[in-house]
């Protein structure tokens, strides 16, 4: 995810980055909406699969 991307375009955008805790990696994104909503915190581990498996219509296909 390109974080600084994301603060560019998306106004309601307040707080967004990336930290490592115990060797994971966590993003943590805080959003403000406009009156008369509240603010959100969204925090959320970021994971990345070993083998990706992808299914079309002629069969599935393993990605290493």
């Amino acid at each position: 995810m390109d974080l600084d991307f994301r603060k560019e375009w998306d106004q309601y955008v307040k707080e967004l980055y990336e930290e490592t805790y115990d060797g994971e990696k966590v993003i943590y994104w805080e959003v403000k909406y406009p009156f008369p909503l509240s603010n959100r915190d969204v925090s959320f581990q970021v994971f990345v699969p070993s083998t990706v498996f992808a299914t079309f219509n002629s069969g599935i296909f393993q990605c290493v």
